[in-house]
């Protein structure tokens, strides 16, 4: 080809649009001309400042959601105001929290975190999550082990956590950083029977393939569970510290140090007492909560801002009733409360049997300005 020829094809080339190919009639009316010559359609044009924008959009929304992650200290004061005691567990589950906030905000390569919480019933291990995470803004879901079993067995496989866990949610994209809470852990123990025991470790298996990180569909979609935060809960009853190795720090024969956590078991306890090493290995903390001493009951009945008496006393007042509770009956509600051995759950119990006739009277209660009903102790 000429010289000329070549000069021609290059002009006809620059009246295309670069991006589409459209030829371009008018050049100034209707298209955008680089320093190189090369042009690009009006049209195209519009849709690069489309997409220009949707991504100063989703850069814009990451940088909100970071704004908005809680640090631990923020998340634990919250924790204060409705759980009483428990410093350890509440500032445990404070930086857990505070880490899936991270990971859904798009942090990359957050440690991941699996714990444990025993103790006996009633003393807050459910409560703690539950709250952390309303307080966090994460999607939550609590499931009773006990209803659960090996995949093909009768009962509730463990992969349904996590579809319950995104039907609850309604939006995949929160539901994929959620946390799900397995109560009851204790009674998957592989102790008794062979049929028992093969059942427990089967279904233990399950719930280690979904900590470790497994890839479930759900609906027209596959979910990886690996960004979920997983938090056991049991009483484990009866467990103990077994006999602690000590070793010799120097020279040949030096023995490995056992983990020792802060309520004085090791990983070697929670298996002798039934439960699978390979699971145990990836709980990344076991957190002893302490049975709630009388001082402790005293402040969930009187200073929680979710103390069930707290919240009949704004029910009562909605009504134009103000309640007042003497210490004398505070004290005898207390003595109910602990004679149950469930901890707060007994508090509540209490406190429900001491409002009933109050609230069948507050059904015939007429009044126009606002009434004080005290509350007494019994002789």
């Amino acid at each position: 080809m000429s010289r000329k020829g070549k000069q021609r094809q290059k002009r006809r080339e620059q009246r295309r649009c670069v991006l589409c190919w459209r030829e371009i009639c008018h050049p100034a009316e209707s298209a955008a001309v680089g320093l190189t010559g090369y042009m690009i359609c009006r049209s195209c044009l519009r849709t690069a400042k489309k997409v220009a924008a949707v991504e100063d959009f989703r850069e814009e929304e990451k940088i909100v959601e970071r704004q908005t992650v809680l640090t631990p200290q923020a998340i634990m004061a919250e924790l204060d105001k409705r759980i009483i005691g428990q410093e350890a567990a509440k500032s445990a589950i404070s930086i857990a929290f505070w880490k899936q906030q991270l990971k859904a905000s798009g942090v990359a390569s957050v440690p991941r975190s699996t714990l444990l919480l025993h103790g006996p019933t009633g003393c807050g291990k459910t409560a703690i999550a539950r709250e952390a995470a309303r307080i966090a803004s994460l999607p939550f879901i609590h499931f009773d082990a006990t209803t659960l079993s090996e995949a093909g067995y009768r009962g509730r496989d463990a992969d349904e956590m996590v579809k319950d866990l995104f039907a609850a949610t309604k939006d995949d994209k929160k539901a994929a950083y959620g946390v799900i809470f397995v109560d009851e852990f204790d009674k998957l123990s592989a102790q008794g029977s062979d049929q028992r025991m093969a059942y427990a470790r089967g279904t233990q298996y399950s719930l280690l393939r979904l900590v470790e990180g497994a890839e479930l569909r759900i609906g027209n979609s596959f979910v990886n569970t690996e960004n979920l935060l997983f938090i056991f809960g049991g009483a484990f009853g009866g467990i103990s510290a077994g006999r602690k190795r000590h070793m010799n720090p120097i020279g040949f024969g030096a023995q490995a140090v056992e983990e020792i956590g802060a309520d004085g078991l090791s990983t070697e306890d929670f298996i002798a007492y039934g439960m699978e090493p390979e699971l145990m290995g990836r709980i990344t903390q076991h957190l002893a909560l302490e049975p709630l001493s009388r001082e402790d009951m005293k402040r969930i009945l009187l200073k929680a801002e979710n103390s069930v008496f707290r919240q009949y006393q704004a029910f009562f007042l909605g009504q134009g009733i103000q309640l007042q509770l003497s210490s004398k009956r505070a004290e005898q509600l207390i003595d109910e409360a602990l004679a149950l051995g469930t901890g707060a759950r007994g508090l509540q119990t209490a406190v429900e049997n001491m409002v009933q006739p109050l609230l069948f009277r507050l059904a015939e209660h007429r009044t126009e300005a606002e009434d004080t009903w005290a509350i007494e102790g019994s002789a």
